[in-house]
């Protein structure tokens, strides 16, 4: 006869059941065994709305506002030394490093994007933004 037909009554299953549960949570702490992914969630500004999301220098998704929420893109990977960028149309690129060890199950980036700035170099009134050098500009000559 099994030995699960030996159980009478649901009080006995329930408490079969719980026992096993116990055993899988004593053996996966005594194991060590620990997961081998954790979710890394990136988080930024309203102007990081709609950022492409890259790690390791690949493309993992965009940066979505929701509702009241900041814009943000979390996803799970594996355990160890990431780099994060953020880029968007018109801002610095954001970027950073992470190592995050295997007692890690989140981690969280914020990213602040900064507006590219563009400056102008002074030049002729051709339009050419090359700065204006003399024909007596001599670069310095220096002895061997």
């Amino acid at each position: 006869m099994h030995p699960f037909l030996l159980l009478r009554t649901k009080a006995q299953v329930v408490h079969l059941l719980g026992c096993l549960v116990c055993l899988a949570q004593l053996t996966f702490v005594f194991t060590g065994c620990q997961p081998r992914q954790f979710m890394l969630t990136v988080s930024g500004d309203a102007k990081a709305d709609g950022a492409d999301v890259f790690v390791n220098g690949k493309w993992v998704g965009t940066l979505q506002k929701s509702g009241d929420h900041p814009a943000r893109f979390s996803s799970t990977f594996p355990h160890g030394t990431l780099t994060i960028e953020v880029k968007k149309p018109g801002y610095l690129p954001f970027l950073e490093v992470v190592t995050v060890t295997s007692k890690v199950g989140e981690h969280e980036v914020r990213a602040l994007l900064a507006a590219e700035t563009k400056t102008d170099v002074p030049g002729d009134d051709t339009g050419s933004k090359a700065p204006r050098r003399s024909s007596q500009d001599k670069l310095p000559v220096c002895p061997d």
